[in-house]
């Protein structure tokens, strides 16, 4: 899943901020993985990545997420695998998804102009 705004972005550091502070605000999600900063290999600039876990009808879902923003776009990725559902969060290769969302950004990424 990939969310993502294009506009003029004043405080890059706090819409990372905030958007990662959002996804546990729904009280089934809880930070599994405190979030921290990767440089994904192809480049672009680093990005934040943690790990999340959501209880959807008691079961527990690992969610690792990326996100990241500039003066003109901001972005998040979270990934869900059918076949790694309930993952250990600690076992989620964080550098390796940094470098998967890394791709996405580079293709999804805008500047203003």
């Amino acid at each position: 899943m990939m969310l993502g705004l294009y506009g003029v972005i004043d405080d890059p550091e706090t819409t990372v901020e905030h958007t990662i502070r959002g996804m546990t605000r729904d009280g089934k999600t809880e930070v599994a993985v405190t979030d921290a900063e990767f440089t994904p290999s192809g480049g672009g600039g680093s990005l934040t990545c943690g790990v999340d876990e959501r209880t959807e009808m008691g079961q527990k879902v690992t969610l690792p997420f990326c996100v990241w923003a500039d003066s003109s776009t901001s972005g998040s990725v979270a990934e869900t695998d059918a076949s790694e559902l309930s993952k250990d969060p600690y076992s989620v290769d964080l550098q390796k998804f940094a470098d998967k969302v890394g791709k996405i950004r580079s293709e999804v990424r805008k500047p203003l102009g």
